[in-house]
């Protein structure tokens, strides 16, 4: 084993379930596993904006956010 995949297990070891939920999209597409048929596209400049503003609001003030598992 890595010293780098040891560090990335050590990472995800001390991560909240929260943050676990969050990274599986993106370790599923990494790894090519197809459970859900995960479907990760390059984002456009327009995308690319409203993200980065949408991070700096939440930035600013997270809490007038809605969690994701509120709406489930």
């Amino acid at each position: 084993m890595t010293a780098l995949r040891k560090k990335i297990y050590s990472m995800i070891e001390k991560m909240p379930e929260k943050s676990l939920k969050a990274l599986e999209p993106l370790l599923t597409h990494l790894v090519d596993i197809d459970d859900d048929n995960w479907v990760i596209e390059p984002a456009s400049p327009e995308e690319t904006a409203m993200i980065k503003e949408r991070m700096k609001d939440y930035k600013k003030d997270p809490s007038s956010f809605v969690p994701l598992s509120s709406i489930k």
